[in-house]
């Protein structure tokens, strides 16, 4: 057993990878990639080299190539020390293609670039400026431009995507922190206020500020510390991470007491467990100012239904075990205590519908067989039921074959009666005022036979609901075709 469980597993295993190197494949080899700016609204906005690089940049997210823009491999230099500060400052980029206008220590930042990302096989680009006239001042998105841009092979892309799919945070994804770089363990967790008793590891220098959590939903232990890249979506949820879209809650807002890491309590809808690195977020604004005490600003909303994921899985469950009558109470307790979610019984409530109109028809039904009686009785007087007994013996007879059959009354076969009630008493109606003529009988017997055609053919349709009309009017035809003539005058 245990050996046919790893089987299936693996098996499984290949069969997804296998899937997704063959999608990728199609992708990266048939799809046009600038078709990934169709439905940018960033990209139709903007101009000149500023549209170039949003291109190039966009490429790179979703791994086309490796793209290294001028400015960034400047900044880079500094950072690593080999280039101070008041050097860069006196880097930039002039107008003109060839560079001509560029100043000695522009001329040998830009040569030291170019040889760097050519030798490793990169095709190294430079856009010229676009220049209000008569001014120094570049037009909006024509700014110079100098970049370097390599294709990623696709046989290095998929390897790429399956080596990145598990990432585990840690201490030193962040490069630049406030404070000590570490974790820090403790039994009463302060986004509660460091009151209720909530273990929680919390890090410095990591991504996510909680990477061990508690709290009070299913499965009350929460973590952060393993994440799924499955990459970025660019059609549905644009440039939104795949695997947070499948498993972040959905609904309304969820709000709760919450101490926020300054110490300011409030009833927010913020999920504290959620805080990301955002590096110098916290002095972009008053409300971080007020409210963090570092770069850890990044929060998601609560939310009070569940995941996209969740909701696949508890509506594949359903469809597994299937509805009836013991377990549809419980599937529906799902939706109590949610706030602006309802239970929605499609089938419940069609079939109420239906059972209303079932019940307004027979009504309708019953009403009209009395008044036609009463109608005829005054027509035919002590002849009457010759023209009336017929139809009425017809629509018992039939109602007791169909439940014979397995179909109980509904509203298709009461609607078939209304139906077989009219053309029933016409037989009678006819055959009763020419009792001998033969005539008449061969009229009713034609148009008896065509309506059981007509009608009778439904009998053979898939539709549940046509194929009991059908079947209704084919039975009741017949026993009300057969019964009118034997009581009618010879």
């Amino acid at each position: 057993m245990t050996k046919y469980l790893i089987s299936r597993i693996l098996r499984s295993l290949f069969s997804v990878v296998l899937v997704i190197a063959v999608i990728m494949v199609m992708i990266y080899s048939f799809l046009d990639r600038e078709s990934i700016f169709s439905a940018d609204p960033t990209y139709q906005k903007l101009l000149l080299n500023s549209k170039t690089e949003h291109k190039l940049q966009q490429w790179e997210k979703y791994g086309y190539l490796d793209y290294i823009n001028f400015n960034d491999y400047i900044q880079e230099e500094v950072k690593a020390g080999r280039m101070t500060k008041e050097e860069a400052g006196n880097i930039k980029l002039g107008k003109s293609e060839e560079g001509a206008n560029d100043n000695e220590a522009t001329k040998a930042a830009v040569e030291a670039f170019t040889e760097k990302y050519r030798a490793e096989g990169y095709d190294v680009q430079r856009e010229p400026g676009s220049y209000k006239p008569g001014t120094k001042k570049s037009k909006e998105g024509g700014k110079p431009l100098l970049y370097a841009a390599k294709d990623i092979p696709l046989t290095q892309r998929l390897l790429t995507y399956f080596t990145s799919i598990i990432q585990v945070d840690n201490i030193h994804k962040v490069e630049e922190i406030t404070g000590e770089r570490g974790l820090t363990f403790t039994w009463y967790d302060p986004a509660y206020g460091g009151e209720k008793f909530s273990p929680a590891i919390m890090g410095n220098g990591t991504n996510y500020k909680y990477l061990l959590y508690c709290d009070d939903s299913f499965p009350y232990i929460h973590q952060n510390l393993v994440k799924i890249n499955l990459g970025v979506s660019y059609s549905v949820n644009r440039d939104k991470d795949v695997f947070n879209t499948m498993t972040d809650a959905q609904g309304p807002q969820k709000f709760s007491t919450v101490t926020y890491p300054s110490g300011v309590v409030e009833e927010t809808a913020d999920d504290i467990h959620s805080l990301q690195h955002v590096p110098g977020s916290k002095e972009q604004g008053l409300l971080n100012q007020k409210y963090y005490i570092d770069d850890y600003t990044g929060v998601k909303t609560a939310k009070s239904g569940m995941s996209q994921m969740g909701y696949s899985f508890s509506i594949g469950i359903v469809s597994v075990i299937g509805l009836n009558a013991d377990n549809v109470q419980a599937v529906s307790h799902l939706a109590s205590g949610l706030e602006g979610v309802q239970w929605v019984n499609t089938t419940e409530s069609l079939s109420n519908v239906l059972s209303h109109y079932q019940t307004l028809v027979t009504t309708f039904l019953s009403v009209g067989l009395a008044l036609i009686v009463l109608i005829v009785s005054v027509r035919f007087k002590k002849d009457a039921w010759r023209a009336c007994l017929p139809t009425i013996l017809g629509l018992l007879l039939t109602a007791a074959i169909l439940g014979w059959l397995g179909h109980p009354v509904s509203l298709f076969t009461v609607l078939a009666g209304i139906l077989l009630l009219g053309l029933g008493i016409d037989y009678g109606i006819f055959l009763t005022a020419n009792p001998r003529d033969h005539r008449t009988l061969v009229a009713v017997a034609f148009a008896a036979l065509t309506t059981f055609m007509a009608f009778g053919l439904l009998a053979f349709s898939a539709t549940p609901a046509l194929h009991t009309f059908g079947l209704a009017i084919a039975i009741g035809q017949c026993l009300i075709w057969i019964l009118t003539p034997l009581w009618r005058k010879f």
